[in-house]
This record gives C-alpha cells, sequence and structure tokens, in this order.
C-alpha cells in the first residue's frame, strides 16, 4: 500500500512529533497557571501567619504561660477574626478595639456602633497616638514579620525579590516617609493588608513582581521529566526513522543483488547454450580444434558459474556464524601463481597483464586452501573488471615482522575514499557503476574480509578515484615449533 511507503512515514512520525511537542506545550501552559493560582494562596496564608505570629509576639510571645492562650492567638480562627474586623467598613458604623492582659488572663474588646444616619465608616483603637507608628517597638514588628515573611519565601518557591508597603489602618491609604514603602505596579501578586502590631494602625501588605521564575522553580522537577519523556520519545522515532530506512536499503541492496546475480548466472548458461547449439548445427566433430575451442569455453563458463555459486553458498547466514575451515600449511605464492594461471583466459580477453614479484623462499601460513584461493580470485577478478583499458596489474609478496604482506596493485577507475570502508560491506556496490555494464552482487569482498578475519588477516585498500587501487592483506607468518 502507498500508506506504508517511506515517505508517507517520515510524514507520519513528523506529523506525531509536531502533535506530541503542542500538547507537551499546552500541558506545560496549563500546569504553569494552575501552580501560579496555587502559588499566590500559599503567599498569602504565609503573610496570614507571619502576621499572627508577629502579633503574638507584640503582645509578649514567651511571656504569656497559658498554652491556650497561645493556641488562641496562633489560630486561624484568629485570623480571621482580626481580619474581618479590620476590614469592616460599612457606613455608619463605628468600631474600636483594645485588650488588657493580667497574668492570669488576656482580654480583647471588639465594639461595634451604628447609626442610624450615615457616617463615613470609622475603624479606631483606643491608645492611638499618630507618633506611635515610628516608636521602637513598632519598627521592631515589622522587621520581625517582614524577615518572617522573606525567610519563607525562599523556603517555599526560592523567592528573592519582594517589597512591601504599609497602610493606615483605618482609611488603607498608603503611609508615606517610610524607606520600602514602595508598591510595585503591575506586580504579579499583591497580599492583603494585614496588622503586625496591635498596638498601632499601620497594616502589612506584601508585593512581589513578577511569579514566573518561582512558578518555574516549583515545576523544576515536572519540567525535568517532561525533558526526559520528550527525548526518549524523539529517541524511538529517530531510531524507528533510521531502522525504517536501513530497511529501505536493504530491500534496494537485495533487489539490486538479485537483478545482478540475474546477469551473472544468464552469462555464463547463455555461452554455454549457444556452444552447445553451434557444436550440434554446425557438425564440429568433424572439425576438432574448433570443438575442443568450443568445449573449452564452456568448461570455463562451466567454472565460473561454479564459482559464483561457491560464492553465494559460502555466504554466512547469519552474522557471528563462521564458516568451516580445512586448515592445513599453504605456500601463499604458490597459491597465487595457481590463481594468476587460471585467470589465463579472462586477461587474454581483457588484454591485461599481470607482474607477480614472489619471494625467494616459499611462505608459508596456515588456512583453508581453497577459501584463500578465492580471496586472491575476487581481489585480482575485480582488478580486471573495473579496469577500462589494458589492465596492468602489480603483485607483491614479501614479510615483515613475522606477517606476510601481500600488494595488489592495479591501473582501474579507483574507489573514493568514501568508499574504503562500505565496499567490504555485504551487497554494497559504489552506486557509479553501472550494473549492466559492470556485473558485480556486492559480495566479493564481504566474502573476502570475512574469510581472512577467520584466517586472522586484514585487508585494507588505499585508492582514489581515477587512480587505480590498491590492496593491501597481511597475514600471521607460520612458524614451525
Amino acid at each position: 500500500m502507498r500508506l506504508y511507503q517511506p515517505k508517507y512515514i517520515y510524514h507520519f512520525v513528523a506529523i506525531c512529533m509536531l502533535l506530541c511537542c503542542t500538547f507537551q506545550a499546552l500541558w506545560i501552559h496549563t500546569t504553569f497557571h494552575s501552580q501560579k493560582k496555587q502559588l499566590k494562596q500559599q503567599l498569602e496564608n504565609i503573610v496570614n501567619e507571619a502576621s499572627l505570629i508577629s502579633i503574638y509576639q507584640s503582645l509578649g510571645g514567651s511571656n504569656i504561660a497559658n498554652e491556650s492562650f497561645r493556641q488562641f492567638l496562633l489560630s486561624p480562627q484568629w485570623g480571621q477574626l482580626r481580619n474581618a474586623f479590620d476590614n469592616s467598613k460599612i457606613g455608619g458604623l463605628r468600631s474600636s478595639f483594645d485588650y488588657d492582659i493580667t497574668p492570669d488572663s488576656i482580654e480583647f474588646s471588639l465594639r461595634f456602633k451604628l447609626k442610624s444616619h450615615q457616617e463615613p465608616a470609622s475603624n479606631k483603637r483606643e491608645n492611638f497616638q499618630e507618633q506611635a507608628f515610628q516608636s521602637p517597638q513598632d519598627v521592631e514588628s515589622l522587621h520581625f514579620m517582614d524577615s518572617l515573611i522573606r525567610e519563607k519565601l525562599s523556603a517555599t518557591a526560592n523567592i528573592s525579590s519582594s517589597t512591601y508597603a504599609l497602610y493606615s489602618y483605618g482609611k488603607d491609604t498608603l503611609l508615606p516617609g517610610y524607606p520600602q514603602n514602595n508598591p510595585v505596579k503591575n506586580a504579579d501578586f499583591r497580599s492583603n493588608s494585614y496588622s503586625y502590631n496591635l498596638h498601632h494602625f499601620a497594616k502589612y501588605r506584601l508585593f512581589i513582581p513578577s511569579l514566573s521564575m518561582p512558578v518555574w522553580y516549583l515545576l523544576r522537577y515536572f519540567l525535568l521529566s517532561n525533558l526526559i519523556t520528550t527525548l526518549i520519545i524523539s529517541f524511538a522515532f529517530y531510531f524507528l526513522l533510521r531502522f525504517i530506512r536501513l530497511q529501505q536499503l536493504f530491500s534496494q541492496e537485495r533487489l539490486g543483488f538479485i537483478s545482478n546475480m540475474t546477469h551473472e548466472f544468464k552469462t555464463p548458461v547463455a555461452t554455454i547454450s549457444v556452444a552447445l547449439e553451434s557444436i550440434v548445427k554446425y557438425k564440429m566433430e568433424n572439425n576438432p580444434e574448433q570443438l575442443y575451442e568450443y568445449i573449452h569455453m564452456s568448461q570455463m563458463e562451466l567454472e565460473r558459474l561454479n564459482f559464483m555459486i561457491e560464492k553465494i553458498l559460502n555466504l554466512k547466514p547469519e552474522e557471528g556464524t563462521a564458516l568451516t575451515l580445512h586448515i592445513e600449511p599453504v605456500d601463499l605464492p604458490l597459491l597465487i601463481q595457481h590463481v594468476i594461471n587460471s585467470l589465463a583466459l579472462l586477461r587474454q580477453k581483457k588484454k591485461a597483464t599481470i607482474h607477480f614479484d614472489p619471494c625467494q623462499q616459499p611462505i608459508i601460513v596456515m588456512g583453508d586452501r581453497i577459501h584463500l584461493g578465492n580471496v586472491f580470485v575476487n581481489v585480482l577478478d575485480n582488478a580486471l573488471k573495473y579496469t577500462e583499458e589494458a589492465p596492468q596489474i602489480h603483485i607483491t609478496c614479501k614479510t615483515k615482522d613475522s606477517r606476510v604482506v601481500i600488494s595488489v596493485k592495479d591501473n582501474g577507475i579507483g574507489i573514493a575514499p568514501i568508499y574504503h570502508k562500505k565496499i567490504f560491506e555485504r551487497f554494497f556496490r559504489i552506486p557509479d557503476f553501472d550494473v549492466h555494464n559492470t556485473k558485480g552482487s556486492g559480495l566479493g569482498l564481504h566474502y573476502v574480509k570475512e574469510i581472512l578475519q577467520q584466517h586472522g588477516a586484514t585487508i585494507k585498500v588505499q585508492s582514489n578515484k581515477g587512480y587505480g587501487s590498491t590492496f593491501i592483506i597481511q597475514f600471521p607468518l607460520y612458524e614451525e615449533i
């Protein structure tokens, strides 16, 4: 189906990633505003609790021995009662507050007086004096409450930027002349006004310019988990796309392999078929020399066909499954010379020249004679196949530090450096080559590398496009014990 084509899968994955990121952004946006609302409520509670503690301290604090009094003065109920009294602003309503502390009791008086004719709402205290606002006791209570709030702000949401303003008790107007009476315009958070000392009339109000950073601080673990989740999903999609891409490449390589092998099998079969047809049609039994030539040609094509079959059969079915080798001492120069002789007809057809410079003494390695022979057949076959005019091949064999070094140099079309490692991969063929003009399965060099690795040998290539190639093979030298 067209929907399962790779390009549609890429589009589908891209849309999924876009939707995932969009939902994550919406989720974070919603969570941010919810956390911000919750933080404002926490800040309001902090100011309220600090007000209760400050009032308690202003009344004597630890000097009040009765535990019931302490619980009452620090209870939320007392705070609600105080706030309701402080904020009662009804026309014609006059209220007053007074208290009295004795060694064994505390008396609070909250009085309301409502007149029939309308008067501005009034809320006053007895013992009020204008100059008392700046008394040492008032300043001490204010600093105590402010330091308590700042400590809790830092512990709650790592808030370090905040300020406060003081308002008159009765009219809720800003009190001028105090060093920090500078309310922030457009502040993210403005608390209600709270009394911090029952002796006086000023009320404290907290301002925080911005809550964005504190909210992000509270959401740090949430954001981290979201980031990790997004990365995991991204990596999953990446590996999915990579797997799909590799499957696509493998499918293309498989089809290319089948196409190339079909051409390679078709050529010898067609040659043998024509040779046999010619023998019968022209009654070549009467011409022994020509008959021998056609039979020899068919024999060589059968050997070529058998070699290609062997290459396929010798492939490992699974990675990590080694071929069965028949290990024996092998004279490498002698084996290479035998391979050169077996390619005589191909050399004549390509008008090729092979120069072999063997060592003077025998060089013995331990290996499988048949598979090592196939290794050199593959290397030389490639050198002949990928040379456009009159191939010139130079083979040297020498020893170096208990290793045998064999070099096969040609004057072929060369290999670009980016393909030096990939040419040894299964089914890989350099994309510049035309499979119809230059036949190949993409198995030869992969087979060569696998066989050499099982013999403890290595192979590498030195080449540039248009300047020929040099394949260097190194074997461990066999030494009798």
